[in-house]
């Protein structure tokens, strides 16, 4: 008996379809992603709600935002950042929301950048504590498949690329003594210092009878010293011959004796200075 050419185009594609059926992968779904947050004192208890695998890997930061001098760009800085199982925050999880720590952070940063010579001083802070989850793509369990490939659900967000599942919650907590406005912390460049402030240096650093002595051999012998965690204030700066120099008076510990002179800015280079500013 002969088939029908159209059956067996049809017998084909059914069982292709069921080639393909055996195949295919065994997706994830998400429906559900919501953060959930309750407060107790300086404790922040943070909660997931969602149906997607206890196994899977979240990010989850808790952080507040700030606004610098001169600069419409927004920054953040953490309370808490971390990357860590589902599982662990469906039951929810209490974060420690310290300002002490924040703001010492946030001064950390302000070093950072100032050594660099991009010190900054703060214009705002958020009154606000953002809390934010994402499920990244890099997941340990294969049925996400690359770039979550196999992640679906109405809560999941692609680029068309990539695809995820976040959320976000602002929670208000105005901060009490904020530290908006000039920063204590100056200039930490060793070859653009501040006139006015005060450095503390980690290693020998010769101070020069003057910049450009007509003399050099008895300014040699007339060079002293500042030993580690020795200060200098800097009364005033000058460039001579290409190089940056600093008239400065010195203080030496434990005596705090007194010593004037000049430093070449390149003698401070790699120490990475401390360094207050005076009101």
């Amino acid at each position: 008996m002969k088939l029908d050419s159209k059956l067996i185009v049809l017998v084909m594609l059914i069982g292709l379809s069921c080639v393909s059926c055996l195949d295919s992968p065994d997706m994830v779904e998400c429906q559900k992603f919501k953060l959930e947050t309750s407060e107790n004192g300086v404790l922040l208890n943070v909660r997931i709600d969602t149906d997607l695998p206890d196994d899977t890997l979240v990010v989850v930061s808790v952080s507040r935002v700030y606004k610098e001098v001169g600069n419409p760009a927004t920054y953040s800085i953490d309370y808490f950042s971390d990357k860590s199982q589902m599982r662990n925050w469906k039951v929810g999880q209490n974060i420690t929301l310290s300002d002490v720590d924040w703001k010492e952070s946030l001064k950390k940063k302000q070093v950072e950048m100032s050594r660099l010579g991009y010190g900054f001083d703060v214009a705002s802070i958020s009154d606000k504590i953002e809390v934010y989850a994402v499920v990244p793509i890099g997941q340990e369990n294969p049925r996400f498949g690359f770039d979550n490939q196999y992640l679906t659900g109405v809560a999941v967000r692609s680029d068309g690329q990539t695809r995820t599942v976040h959320a976000k919650v602002l929670v208000k907590r105005p901060m009490k003594k904020t530290p908006i406005g000039k920063s204590t912390i100056p200039s930490l460049n060793p070859l653009d210092l501040e006139v006015g402030a005060t450095y503390t240096v980690k290693k020998i650093t010769p101070v020069m009878p003057h910049y450009n002595s007509s003399n050099p051999s008895l300014a040699m012998r007339k060079i002293k010293y500042l030993e580690g965690g020795d200060s200098f204030r800097v009364v005033k700066k000058r460039i001579a011959n290409g190089a940056m120099w600093y008239q400065v008076i010195g203080l030496q510990r434990p005596t705090n004796k007194k010593m004037n002179g000049w430093i070449k800015g390149i003698a401070l280079l790699g120490q990475n200075l401390d360094g207050t500013r005076h009101p």
